[in-house]
């Protein structure tokens, strides 16, 4: 069994062993090496430890089906494959063609299938909403797959956020920000949530979807902010009705 090692580079090699299936120990080990010196760190795994950890990897059953989550999208083979089922190609698609349009040529980073996978959740649970909000609700529920760290009260306000749709009209979106206020559902709190997942998972994470974590968070946090002034203005529009119905009535 290997020395144990850096959780991240363990991942690394995961992913590029599952996307590069004739990659041997060697060259599976200068793709690291080239990683680390990009990112500036000295701990690059030997060839020795790869080989050993890429034998420990192909003798362990459960890596059969874990390793599709690793494997980028591509259409048509993902579904030849059976990393996802047929029924999923619009939406993968869909979130192909997104990822290479919103970003830059040299920043461009293909879907997994775990993201691709959620994608097509999302898009069958909620089909109206925009696309980038989609995608960015999709990434999240894929990055908790594949980090942990999810917890019941974030769940739950997401389901929240789907169930009362605040994009589709402003009354959604008074709704939706009185069944916070009201502590019907409780409010996004995505940040506080992901404070809870250890650095290095981070890392992993911003490795497999091409995003840094503040990026990821800053749209969740202008629209609980657009929360928030909905909830406050449906107070005062409150208060103003309770203080002219007292007024009527005195």
């Amino acid at each position: 069994m290997p020395v144990k090692k850096d959780r991240y580079w363990e991942e690394r090699l995961k992913s590029l062993a599952a996307n590069n299936p004739t990659w041997g120990a060697g060259r599976i080990t200068r793709a690291l090496e080239k990683e680390a010196a990009k990112d500036e760190r000295e701990d690059a795994p030997s060839e020795r430890w790869v080989g050993n950890f890429l034998k420990k990897l192909r003798e362990d059953r459960k890596w059969l089906q874990e390793e599709r989550e690793y494997r980028t999208f591509h259409w048509p083979e993902s579904m030849e494959r059976e990393d996802l089922p047929w029924e999923a190609s619009e939406s993968a698609l869909e979130l192909l063609g997104y990822l290479f349009h919103s970003r830059q040529a040299e920043e461009y980073v293909r879907p997994t299938i775990r993201q691709a996978k959620w994608f097509w959740r999302v898009s069958m649970a909620v089909p109206d909403q925009e696309l980038s909000e989609r995608e960015a609700v999709a990434r999240l529920f894929a990055m908790w797959e594949a980090v942990g760290g999810r917890t019941k009260e974030v769940t739950r306000s997401l389901e929240g956020f789907l169930t009362f749709a605040p994009w589709r009209s402003p009354e959604n979106m008074q709704e939706y920000a009185k069944a916070i206020d009201e502590k019907v559902i409780p409010a996004l709190s995505l940040s506080e949530d992901f404070s809870r997942i250890p650095s290095e998972k981070l890392s992993l994470a911003n490795e497999e979807f091409g995003v840094a974590m503040r990026d990821l968070l800053a749209p969740a946090a202008k629209f609980a902010a657009a929360v928030g002034e909905a909830a406050a203005r449906l107070r005062a529009e409150e208060q103003q009705n309770l203080v002219s119905k007292e007024g009527t009535n005195g």
